[in-house]
């Protein structure tokens, strides 16, 4: 009548257990339910966080580029095609930095439209 009881069974019941209290509902008792961060009633609503997560990625990218463009311009020493290429580069980082912002204003007022 007595039960054999290895190693193997012993892991295996105690994984079937953790699994057992992972998958259950624990979450019931909760005060505030959660909310669904993806808003589907209107386009502009889930639209208008796109250009904010822009210019989070855009903003240490430019400053990135920018200081390339300057260390480059410092270290060119008056060699004029390496002065031309770090003018260049810091005319880009600026240009993409304004099409960004553009990129924006438009979209918050593509937004505002809708």
């Amino acid at each position: 009548m007595f039960i054999n009881i290895t190693n193997k069974n012993i892991s295996a019941i105690l994984l079937y257990c953790f699994t057992a209290l992972l998958l259950s509902p624990i979450n019931v008792f909760a005060i505030n339910p959660l909310e669904n961060p993806l808003p589907v009633g209107k386009l502009g609503l889930w639209s208008a966080n796109i250009p904010n997560y822009l210019i989070i990625v855009a903003a240490p990218i430019f400053l990135v580029v920018f200081l390339i463009g300057g260390v480059q311009y410092l270290t060119s020493m008056g060699n004029p095609e390496s002065s031309e290429k770090a003018k260049n580069t810091l005319i880009y980082g600026v240009i993409g930095l304004v099409v960004v912002a553009i990129g924006k204003t438009f979209m918050m007022w593509f937004v505002g439209k809708f």
